[in-house]
């Protein structure tokens, strides 16, 4: 027999006190369910409005959710055969299947994933369907906003909503730089809990994902720079905005804040660093950042913040990472710095 549940219908008493505090979800969770109203319910909260249903007389689901700042990550493993249908969200949802297969339909496309696939798991106005056997997805979510931010900061963006046009990776090696960027933002939130409430850690992670993926599904994002762009792409735009990266390095900067201070648009600001520096906005924002670690550092010395400390101060969520912009820009490694500074 057939078992289904709509978001919204009733729950066992159970369920409902489980998540009545508060209101809402907490930030961490790990959930074994073995209700398919219960399972419905969580999932609606976590991704949006699903439906869900089942022919297998034994249910469980496993669900997993992360949150820090602008990004929630989950891991959904399904123990049986589901079939579903979930309505748009206002979050994009990208993933990965771990283990078993996710069947996906949405308007006019179709796909069959299998362990390792990626794809885009919901967009703002889409809705999707299909079946899940016996699957584990490992999920990130971020704002629409936050695509629509990053693609701001491409120097040919299109003068469009940011919209993904398929739901399948453009390459191998596509699919391969997106799931080494999920896993890497699951485990700066599940181990590093410093990292995750730190602003300036949680937001470039949530544009990193949104770069990795503008760079791994086709998108409406591209587009050539105007005429005008090119014109306000001048010495003193770049000045206009090497002041306000200087004077605000230690907040929770993109493109788009840059070229606002700059009053041009993304483009312009884009050209402009690329003309005269050679870097992008964000790579010159790197820079400052390495050289107020530098500082702290050699202010600290062996006695003062430690390197981890001083690198998620800056906005590094990887230590490895800064080690190795430190290293580049100064020579020796940030211990070094630390260890030798009097």
């Amino acid at each position: 027999m057939t078992s289904t549940l709509a978001a919204g219908q009733e729950q066992s008493a159970a369920g409902r006190a489980e998540w009545a505090a508060g209101g809402g979800l907490p930030d961490r969770f790990r959930i074994d369910i073995s209700d398919l109203g219960e399972a419905c319910d969580l999932i609606t909260r976590v991704y949006g409005p699903v439906r869900i249903s089942t022919q297998d007389k034994t249910t469980r689901i496993q669900l997993t959710g992360l949150g820090a700042g602008p990004l929630r990550l989950g891991q959904t493993d399904l123990r049986m055969t589901v079939d579903y249908q979930a309505a748009p969200a206002s979050r994009v949802l990208i993933g990965y299947v771990v283990a078993g297969v996710v069947r996906r339909q949405t308007a006019g496309q179709a796909a069959v994933l299998g362990p390792g696939d990626v794809a885009v798991l919901k967009q703002p106005g889409q809705a999707y369907w299909g079946r899940s056997e016996s699957a584990c997805v490992r999920i990130v979510s971020f704002e629409s906003s936050v695509l629509d931010e990053v693609a701001d900061g491409l120097p040919d963006r299109a003068p469009v909503p940011v919209r993904f046009t398929g739901m399948t990776a453009v390459s191998p090696a596509a699919a391969k730089r997106l799931r080494s960027a999920v896993d890497f933002a699951w485990d700066l939130v599940a181990g590093n809990p410093a990292a995750a409430d730190q602003p300036l850690v949680t937001g470039s992670t949530a544009r990193l994902l949104a770069a990795a993926a503008l760079s791994t599904f086709p998108n409406t994002a591209t587009a050539e720079p105007t005429r005008g762009d090119r014109h306000d792409a001048s010495p003193g735009t770049l000045n206009r905005a090497i002041e306000f990266i200087e004077e605000h390095a230690g907040a929770d900067l993109s493109a788009a804040d840059i070229a606002a201070a700059a009053n041009v648009s993304i483009r312009a600001v884009q050209l402009a660093f690329r003309r005269e520096l050679g870097v992008t906005p964000l790579g010159y924002l790197r820079r400052v950042r390495l050289e107020r670690a530098h500082r702290d550092l050699l202010a600290g010395g062996p006695a003062g913040p430690t390197v981890t400390a001083v690198s998620v101060r800056w906005g590094f969520s990887s230590s490895s990472r800064f080690a190795a912009y430190y290293r580049e820009a100064f020579g020796v490694p940030p211990s070094y710095t630390r260890e030798q500074a009097r």
